[in-house]
Formats: C-alpha cells, structure tokens, sequence
C-alpha cells in the first residue's frame, strides 16, 4: 500500500452567504413546537475549511453587505490579556 499523506481541506463555497459561510442550527417539530439538539448543528465553509483554503468569489460578498461585515467581524475584536502576577512569586 502506498503511503497516505493527509492534505489541507480545500473547500469551494459557491453561494456565500451567513449560513452557508458561519453554519446554522437546524430544527425539527415535534408536538406542535420546534426543537433542536446538538445533532442537528451543521458546520459553515469556515468550519469545513479549517486548517485549509476556503475560495470565495469576493464579487458575491461585496454584493452581500451582510457576509461581508460578518466575516470581517472576528478579526476587528481585539483581546487584551492583563498578567497581574508578572512572574513574581507571593
């Protein structure tokens, strides 16, 4: 057998847009309501892509204001990390 190498997930998302892109949860009814679980949590491209490529055709997210404010959001967070301690012992 020939030896197996694993490669980097290349994912071609056609259609970008939230729930595409982020994931959704998806429901069932029962009983008159709906209801979800863990099951029925579907990963986005981002989540299929991770560790690899994702290729989007960036004219459909300029056109979807939204996606695009969506995608650009995790990276205008900034985290601050406070160390009080400073490595003295007490």
């Amino acid at each position: 057998m020939l030896g197996l190498t694993k490669s980097a997930p290349v994912i071609f998302e056609d259609h970008p847009n939230c729930s595409n892109l982020l994931g959704r949860i998806d429901h069932q009814a029962y009983m008159g309501s709906l209801v979800t679980d863990f099951t029925l949590i579907k990963p986005g491209a981002l989540h299929k892509a991770n560790g690899g490529y994702l290729i989007l055709d960036a004219r459909k997210i300029l056109i979807n204001l939204i996606v695009g404010k969506r995608l650009k959001e995790p990276y205008r967070q900034v985290k601050y990390v406070l160390n009080l301690w400073s490595g003295r012992s007490v």
